[in-house]
């Protein structure tokens, strides 16, 4: 195929940029890419050349003075299109409005720019705007690294704690026989958030926790196994956990993991559907993220939810969802896939109308006993 430069109009949102860019279907020769940018833009201007000059791609930064004159942008893009020795790509999502119709006015005249194209942010698509309308996919391909690093966001050193063949299990167990029972799941919730770096009395609390007897033999049955995972060491009347992170790994971690094991068991079957797979992403000075996957289409971000919803009526579910709009779009931009993974059922009309209006799929109580199959039609 022959060298094809794209020239960009950079904006606050990277992700209309680079996967158009990184696209392989359809594959537009991309060898060589002309950024323009304005001064507020510079910042992320260099997140995208560190992760295209990552994949091999040629980056030159052409800084424009004004992004708001007309006249001077046009005659400006005009120079910059004719220098270019091959033939070119115009990628007019991002910039000003005037930009983008300086660039799109100059470009649709000059014979070597091929194409010219607009990246829909309602969907995964992409729009031709040279000759007859077309619409088309994009499928790109970008490690997790790429997407964050575009968005010139700062990893922090991940958890040392890597779960074993056996701590894996234990998740899986817990996600296969007790995704019904979250009764269950907060009574484990409490014994291990409860617990510090002193020992815990174990008899006392259940006295003053009022369980059944019945509630108490499953727990007991998970702590066994926890026990034999060494995730904890169960004594007769304390529990005491080895580390912080397997306490956390108990408190809740688990269902992180236990979802990452079922993506990678997707990513397996169909190798062109998932690109890559995170888990406990911490970025500075931002939240934790359960899961995280690249896929072709783009970002998903997975929370996943062990905690019951107590507080005021319907509050809770609410401030779930608006905490996974908020966050969660930062990663990916508009098209990110939100996923909420809960144990309990999410029950309030208002929380679900909230999800629905704004893209948020659900896979809660009952619906766990098929994650695999939920997760398959979400990310496809």
């Amino acid at each position: 195929m022959m060298n094809t430069t794209m020239i960009c109009l950079v904006s606050k949102e990277p992700m209309p940029n680079l996967r158009p860019i990184l696209c392989k279907t359809p594959n537009f020769g991309i060898n060589r890419v002309i950024l323009i940018v304005s001064d507020k833009m510079e910042k992320v201007a260099e997140g995208l050349e560190k992760v295209l000059k990552r994949n091999n791609i040629d980056v030159d930064i052409h800084k424009i003075d004004n992004a708001y004159d007309y006249i001077d942008m046009s005659s400006n893009f005009s120079k910059l299109i004719n220098s270019i020795e091959c033939k070119a790509v115009v990628n007019i999502t991002g910039g000003t409005k005037i930009m983008s119709l300086a660039l799109f006015n100059v470009a649709r005249n000059i014979e070597k720019v091929d194409d010219i194209i607009y990246v829909r942010n309602d969907n995964h698509k992409s729009v031709k705007l040279k000759g007859d309308s077309e619409e088309f996919n994009i499928d790109a391909k970008m490690s997790l690294d790429d997407i964050l690093d575009a968005h010139n966001y700062e990893q922090d050193n991940p958890s040392s704690f890597k779960p074993d063949e056996k701590q894996l299990d234990f998740s899986l167990m817990l996600l296969k026989e007790y995704y019904d029972k979250p009764d269950i799941i907060a009574l484990l919730n409490k014994v291990s958030y409860s617990e510090s770096s002193s020992k815990k009395n174990i008899k006392v609390y259940f006295e003053d926790s009022r369980i059944t007897e019945n509630d108490l033999k499953k727990l007991n049955d998970i702590l066994k196994k926890a026990k034999e995972a060494k995730l904890l060491e169960e004594h007769e009347y304390y529990l005491l956990f080895p580390t912080k992170n397997k306490r956390k790994f108990v408190c809740g971690g688990w269902l992180e993991i236990a979802v990452e094991e079922v993506i990678r068991e997707i990513q397996k079957e169909d190798k062109n559907l998932i690109e890559d797979i995170k888990v406990g992403v911490h970025i500075r000075d931002r939240n934790e993220m359960d899961v995280l996957v690249s896929r072709s289409k783009g970002l998903a971000v997975i929370e996943c939810k062990t905690a019951t919803y107590k507080s005021k009526p319907g509050r809770r579910e609410i401030d779930v969802m608006k905490q996974i709009i908020k966050e969660q779009q930062n990663y990916g931009g508009l098209t990110t896939l939100n996923i909420l993974v809960s144990i309990n059922k999410i029950k309030n009309k208002h929380a679900l109308k909230y999800a629905e209006r704004e893209g948020i799929k659900i896979i809660d109580a009952g619906k766990l006993a098929n994650l695999k199959e939920h997760l398959i039609e979400y990310l496809k």
